[in-house]
């Protein structure tokens, strides 16, 4: 499902100190490789950017389509926004989706009817609403954020998720890549990304974290490269919120689990979440003009500060890129790695979203 380039993933527990040379493993941690080494291909099973639920992973479905002669329409991503109602790509339907047969979570599926299909009058984005059934399988009360309000800038990091086709059998994925472009009614991932969507993937979600704490689907997948190599472009579904919302009721607010996110927290660009030890509750607090999301001593955590208190003015713990230096914040100090030292780049992990070193080879183009 993923193209992804070779990635030697740094492991959070490893410090990145500074270095004059590159030396090995047993004398340098900070060079030291925890997890496999070899090539990252079809993204990662496990989802550890967002911190997402099992139940919001299982809102992300592969769906195989039906018409009514029972001929198959296609196989495309989707992903449940409201009671029984599926947002996918207008182009996987083709205004002919009778019959899906839904993949979802481990071993999940199920085989369900529409009794209503949506197309979009002027973009690719179809509503489909399943028949009621007595049975759980393929059932989701809720599904996941949509009409929040969001801002989504250039280079922020996001999730893409999906099912399509991969080289070791088909599963539902993750991998957390940057956005490359906003323009209109599209948001184009960057081409620079060590991952990206391919075949069977249209109609997958694009997520992150909206300014609650809540995930939300910020876009849909239209189109992509055949070479499957980034860049690929996403419906925009801040744009179409007033036509989702004229057939699905928006999601009610409630309480977010912490799950993942500890009372630690995180910074997701400029938005800082953590988890209320005494209510057990996702907390999210964007960062207003003057603060930014980085390191508090008085919580002991990621939250909004001014930078003059922020020890590691304002990189977080997932870091950044500043030329060849993985630059990371643990615990209120600042570390640094110079990816040339060890003949290597800076750049972002699919899997965790960490500034780390990757071999120096480019990705495909």
């Amino acid at each position: 499902m993923w193209y992804a380039g070779r990635l030697l993933d740094l492991a959070l527990s490893v410090a990145l100190i500074p270095m004059t040379a590159c030396q090995s493993p047993e004398e340098a941690p900070a060079c030291a490789v925890r997890a496999s080494t070899a090539l990252i291909v079809n993204g990662h099973a496990e989802e550890q950017y967002l911190g997402l639920s099992s139940d919001e992973q299982n809102a992300i479905v592969r769906l195989t389509v039906w018409d009514t002669a029972r001929d198959v329409v296609g196989v495309c991503g989707g992903v449940f926004i409201g009671h029984d109602w599926l947002l996918t790509a207008a182009h996987c339907v083709n205004h002919s989706a009778d019959l899906l047969w839904l993949e979802f979570g481990k071993d999940g599926f199920a085989e369900r009817f529409t009794d209503d299909i949506v197309i979009h009058p002027e973009r690719d984005l179809a509503l489909l609403h399943l028949q009621a059934t007595d049975h759980d399988a393929g059932r989701n009360e809720s599904g996941l954020n949509w009409s929040l309000d969001h801002q989504l800038s250039i280079d922020d990091k996001v999730v893409i998720a999906g099912r399509g086709s991969g080289e070791e059998g088909d599963q539902r994925e993750f991998a957390v890549v940057k956005v490359g472009q906003i323009d209109g009614d599209w948001i184009q991932l960057s081409d620079q990304s060590l991952a990206a969507a391919c075949f069977g993937d249209s109609g997958s979600p694009l997520l992150f974290r909206a300014g609650s704490g809540a995930v939300i689907v910020a876009g849909i997948l239209s189109r992509g490269a055949t070479s499957c190599n980034g860049g690929d472009k996403y419906e925009r579904v801040d744009t179409a919120v007033g036509w989702i919302g004229s057939y699905v009721l928006p999601r009610q607010t409630s309480p977010i689990e912490c799950l993942q996110i500890g009372r630690g927290g995180r910074c997701f660009g400029s938005l800082s979440v953590w988890c209320d030890s005494a209510l057990m509750e996702l907390i999210g607090e964007p960062c207003q003009a003057g603060y930014h999301c980085g390191w508090s001593k008085e919580a002991l955590g990621y939250r909004c500060v001014q930078e003059h208190h922020d020890p590691c003015s304002g990189i977080s713990s997932t870091g950044t890129c500043l030329g060849s230096r993985a630059l990371r914040c643990v615990e209120g100090e600042l570390l640094e790695l110079d990816c040339q030292e060890c003949e290597m780049r800076c750049g972002v992990s699919s899997e965790t979203g960490q500034a780390v070193c990757i071999t120096a080879e480019e990705p495909p183009q």
